[in-house]
């Protein structure tokens, strides 16, 4: 059985890096950061030799360590998930910060806060606009006609039907409205 020499694995690399072109070098920096710790030390190490410039890292549109802003706070999954489905239709990063702590036990939602859906800064304001729109009180498509309840009270479309309580409750006012059982969901 062979067993691994990192001084060999060395030498094999900068002999190898000696006999590729100027072109395969720069081609290869580009995928700096995948390759292995001592293929990145003989990269280097060929590239000083020739007189190369660093090679240039890629730079990816994810944000990395960006600092990132909350935009709003869910205590129930499926909202935030819609929420943030509706943000990245809009073009915009967004992230569900304690998304995995909530989904393994809803009772941690009070105790993290709650679900917090997170975006760039620079994309608060825009992000606040796209999630401030109303929902649709009809939605049609092929063959399926739907008509979101609203609140006879006040009008708000935020009704909820909460499980195992034949009444709905608008989340605006909190006016309670009977609900009949086969009534649209």
């Amino acid at each position: 059985m062979d067993t691994f020499d990192p001084q060999a694995e060395s030498s094999r690399l900068a002999a190898k890096y000696a006999e590729m072109s100027e072109k395969e070098l720069v081609e290869l920096g580009t995928q700096y950061e995948s390759l292995t710790e001592a293929a990145q030390v003989a990269l280097r190490a060929e590239y000083g030799r020739r007189g190369m410039p660093a090679p240039e890292l890629a730079d990816d549109d994810a944000p990395g360590f960006e600092e990132l802003v909350t935009v709003r706070h869910y205590r129930d999954l499926p909202e935030a998930i819609i929420a943030k489905s509706a943000l990245e239709s809009a073009g915009i990063y967004a992230f569900l910060r304690d998304e995995n702590m909530v989904r393994l036990d809803w009772g941690y939602a009070h105790v993290v806060g709650g679900i917090r859906l997170q975006v760039r800064p620079g994309d608060r304001a825009v992000a606040d606009e796209v999630l401030s729109q109303p929902v649709p009180p009809i939605i049609e498509g092929e063959g399926v006609y739907y008509e979101q309840p609203s609140c006879p009270v006040c009008g708000s479309l935020d009704v909820r039907i909460f499980l195992m309580d034949p009444v709905r409750r608008c989340a605006k006012c909190g006016a309670k409205l009977e609900f009949v059982p086969g009534d649209s969901d």
